[in-house]
């Protein structure tokens, strides 16, 4: 594992709070790896690249990439995204 990037969505206060506690759980559970939270999917896919990069991985991952991943999941998802 080379890092994880939790992206919780929205605004205000309540996505603020839940962000929050996510944050909390991973420092509790002290990860052997870079641990981040996100607001928004982009800042978590440059994040992500930038940790696959720095490992020297042969993966060539660009945010632009994880991006669309993400998009095409959502797109798929039985659950759907609001």
């Amino acid at each position: 594992m080379i890092a994880i990037a939790v992206v919780v969505e929205g605004k205000g206060f309540v996505a603020a709070a839940k962000r929050s506690a996510v944050s909390m759980i991973a420092l509790l559970a002290r990860f052997p790896f870079p641990m981040r939270i996100f607001g928004e999917v982009i800042d978590a896919s440059s994040w992500l690249a930038q940790q696959i990069r720095a490992e020297r991985n042969p993966a060539k991952v660009e945010a632009n990439v994880l991006v669309a991943a993400t998009e095409a999941i959502r797109r798929e998802a039985p659950f759907g995204h609001a």
